[in-house]
């Protein structure tokens, strides 16, 4: 477990990987991922809300925070976030990093 080898005063925020838009992205409809890949991702998105859980650590879960408004965040290749979706990213990291750890 990677956790134990940081230094004692390190304080971690785990982020979920955001929505994708299978529609935009070059394998959101190949026939390995026979959900789609933003469904293939949740089980990824999963380990990581869990392993971030089970070490106390705050989470940005993007993946809820912006599945509802993924075509006004994302860029058009399906994946990365536009100057809109950094900002609610941006927005939400700094919640965190006030409420949880700069306290």
């Amino acid at each position: 477990d990677f956790s134990k080898r940081l230094p004692a005063e390190t304080r971690v925020v785990a982020v979920t990987f955001p929505p994708i838009k299978d529609e935009w992205h070059g394998y959101g409809r190949d026939p390995f991922f026979k959900s789609g890949l933003d469904e293939a991702m949740q089980s990824q998105r999963e380990i990581l809300r869990t392993f971030a859980r089970e070490h106390g650590w705050p989470i940005v879960d993007l993946y809820n925070i912006m599945k509802d408004r993924r075509e006004k965040l994302l860029l058009r290749d399906g994946v990365h976030l536009n100057s809109e979706g950094q900002r609610v990213f941006a927005d939400e990291v700094g919640r965190v990093l006030r409420e949880r750890i700069l306290k």
